[in-house]
C-alpha cells in the first residue's frame, strides 16, 4: 500500500481506527506480541493479539480524506470487521458520556464524492452497535445518529443528532462499499456549540479506556 506500507500479513481482518497516532500507541499497550508495521506519514499502525485473537491498531489522521485513504487501503488488506475509538463533540450531552452511533449523517464532502459513483448507506454494524452496548458498563451511554463534518471550528448543524465527529461517515460507507463491517465508540471531550471545544481530564481519559475495552472485547467475539 502506498501510504500504509503494509501488505496482507501485516494487518488482522479485525482493527481498530483512531485519528490519533498516541490513541493508536495506547491501544497497542492492550495487545500482546504488538508489533509496528507502519509509521508512515505518521498513521501508525501496530498489529498483535487480544485474548489469543490477532487485532491491528491503525491510525486515520484527522478528517474525513485521510481516513479514507486508510480505509481503502485497509480494505485491500482485507478487514473484516472495524471500529473507531475516536472522541466527538456532543451537543446537549455531558462530557465524559459515550456516544455509539447508528449512523453518521455525511456533511463532509469525502462521503458526498463517494455518493455521486456509489449507493450511499452510512449505517454502523447494528450486531456491532449491539455488542459495544453489552461490552460498556458504569458508563453514561448515548445511541442514536451523530454527524460528520469537515469543519472543526466552523459551526454546521443539523437537527436531532447527539454529536459530531470528522471521520465516522465515510468509514461506515466505505464498509457498506467495500464489504467490511463497521461501528464506533466515541468519548465526549467537547461542545459542538456552546462552552469548551475540547477538554483533557480524567474523565474523558477513563471513557476513552472504557471504549478501547469494549472495541477489544467486540472485535475478539465477532465472527467471520
Amino acid at each position: 500500500m502506498y501510504h500504509i506500507k503494509c501488505s496482507k500479513k501485516d494487518i488482522a481482518e479485525r482493527v481498530i481506527v483512531c485519528g490519533d497516532p498516541a490513541r493508536t500507541k495506547r491501544i497497542a499497550e492492550y495487545l500482546d506480541n504488538s508489533k509496528i508495521v507502519n509509521e508512515n506519514r505518521c498513521l501508525l499502525t501496530f498489529t498483535g493479539e487480544y485474548k489469543g485473537v490477532k487485532i491491528t491498531a491503525s491510525t486515520t489522521g484527522m478528517g474525513a480524506p485521510s481516513a479514507a485513504i486508510v480505509m481503502e487501503e485497509l480494505a485491500s488488506l482485507g478487514v473484516k470487521f472495524v471500529i473507531r475509538v475516536g472522541t466527538t463533540g456532543g451537543v446537549n450531552i455531558d462530557i465524559g458520556d459515550i456516544v455509539i452511533p447508528t449512523i453518521s449523517i455525511p456533511l463532509d464532502g469525502t462521503t458526498l464524492a463517494y455518493s455521486k459513483r456509489y449507493s450511499l448507506d452510512t449505517h454502523a454494524d447494528e450486531e456491532m452497535i449491539e455488542l459495544l452496548k453489552k461490552n460498556l458498563k458504569n458508563c453514561k451511554l448515548h445511541i442514536g445518529p451523530i454527524c460528520t463534518c469537515d469543519t472543526f471550528y466552523l459551526d454546521e448543524r443539523v437537527e436531532g443528532v447527539l454529536s459530531y465527529d470528522m471521520e465516522s461517515s465515510i468509514i461506515f460507507a466505505l464498509g457498506r462499499i467495500r464489504g467490511y463491517r463497521a461501528a464506533a465508540v466515541l468519548t465526549v471531550n467537547g461542545k459542538a456549540f456552546e462552552g469548551e471545544r475540547i477538554i483533557e481530564n480524567e474523565t474523558v481519559k477513563n471513557s476513552l479506556e472504557k471504549c478501547i475495552n469494549a472495541a477489544l472485547e467486540t472485535l475478539a467475539f465477532m465472527k467471520n
